[in-house]
């Protein structure tokens, strides 16, 4: 548990983003994953040309958190960074780091249900009290003021994220980084690597078992919160 609410709390961001687990996990409907269907015998593959994903504000305040966590979870930092009204360098800085964990998070999250599965991969993730649907985001009720707006996340960390009118977007204000833990986050940022490796090393196999997986992050995490 001490492993489960340390990286919770690292990705609070005020409440802002949810962690990365919950939609490497889950279809936007909430639920399970699909496998890929394979190609028929009789139809010739074709490989559709790729497209880069643009992550920017929203015309709506809600579609702009939305923006924002999906291009955290992309490891899409200018994008991350667009959603925010005038971040400073230092606040940009914190952001980047953000999105680190974020990237991180989601990458250990797609290997472990890639390699065990999506039932397995949800039990992992289980216990961490930001792991919600996509839809509670697409649920959260807007409240507009103006050129000034709050997003109710119904209970996810703070509750509210206020957003302001910027032109013809919404943008997220700094003040939801008021209550995030920047030492916390940065000492995380140390840390993305080593998620990376115990999610490489996930897929190639070294892990027979997710309780394997679940004993790599949980020293990893027990090291950062020795730290603080």
């Amino acid at each position: 548990m001490t492993m489960i609410k340390t990286a919770a709390f690292t990705f609070v961001l005020a409440g802002l983003l949810i962690t990365a687990a919950a939609m490497a996990l889950l279809k936007p409907d909430g639920s399970g994953s699909t496998p890929p269907q394979a190609a028929s015998p009789t139809t010739a593959p074709t490989t559709a040309p790729s497209v880069a994903v643009v992550h920017g504000p929203a015309t709506t305040p809600r579609g702009t958190v939305i923006a924002a966590y999906e291009a955290a979870l992309a490891g899409d930092e200018e994008g991350f960074l667009r959603c925010f009204e005038n971040p400073t360098a230092t606040q940009q800085a914190t952001l980047r780091m953000v999105v680190h964990g974020f990237a991180a998070t989601n990458d250990l999250a797609t290997a472990v249900r890639d390699q065990f599965g999506p039932d397995a991969a949800q039990q992992f993730f289980r216990m961490t009290p930001l792991v919600v649907k996509r839809a509670d985001l697409d649920d959260a009720a807007e409240r507009i003021d103006g050129a000034t707006a709050e997003v109710d996340l119904h209970g996810i960390g703070p509750g509210t994220v206020p957003v302001t009118k910027g032109g013809n977007v919404w943008l997220i204000s700094g003040k939801v980084l008021d209550t995030l833990n920047t030492p916390m986050v940065a000492a995380f940022d140390h840390q993305t690597a080593a998620i990376h490796k115990i999610a490489d090393d996930t897929r190639a196999g070294k892990y027979d078992t997710l309780q394997n997986v679940q004993n790599a992050l949980g020293a990893l995490m027990a090291a950062l919160q020795q730290q603080h």
